[in-house]
């Protein structure tokens, strides 16, 4: 039995496990997506230098922030934020739990706020695509798939590469 993955949509590419978490699975790797129709595919997210502030208080915001490496798909694996107090790293993975993005397939904008205080105070722009872990099989993918006449089987070994479909039996438990 594997473990079936999915997601919602890639952002264009599927990723494979072992950029997400520790494990390489080998019917858990990339492949391209047909998910680019979907109100999911592109967003953005602001966060004014006051949220920023409360999200990484122990930094003191965020000045300046730099993607360190980026998986073959080009979601990003890690950054380094640099505030006012001090920098941290992070995964991309944890960036998106603290940030609540949609997925980790995302470049980053600092700008330049309005303020009446002589310092100036920076809010951040995350520019993303797709909305998930982008691991196993996209949904967006799937639906796409079945809707120019793929049938399951070819859409599932599409995404779960070398893969035997059978039916389930108990002493599979």
């Amino acid at each position: 039995l594997i473990n079936a993955l999915f997601h919602s949509s890639s952002g264009g590419m599927t990723e494979n496990s072992q950029d997400v978490w520790k494990n390489k699975y080998p019917y858990l790797s990339s492949v391209k997506d047909f998910d680019k129709k979907n109100p999911k595919f592109r967003w953005q997210k602001k966060f004014s230098n006051k949220e920023l502030v409360n999200l990484f208080p122990k930094i003191g915001g965020i000045k300046n922030i730099e993607i360190l490496n980026i998986t073959k798909t080009g979601r990003v694996k890690n950054v380094r934020l640099d505030g006012a107090y001090g920098s941290d790293q992070l995964s991309g993975v944890d960036l998106r739990k603290k940030l609540g993005l949609n997925s980790t397939f995302v470049r980053f904008k600092l700008i330049e706020e309005q303020s009446t205080e002589s310092s100036a105070k920076k809010s951040l722009i995350v520019f993303g695509q797709g909305s998930g872990h982008g691991v196993g099989m996209s949904q967006w993918g799937a639906k796409y798939m079945a809707s120019k006449g793929q049938k399951a089987e070819k859409i599932l070994k599409y995404f779960y590469k070398g893969v035997q479909i059978k039916p389930f039996r108990k002493d599979f438990i």
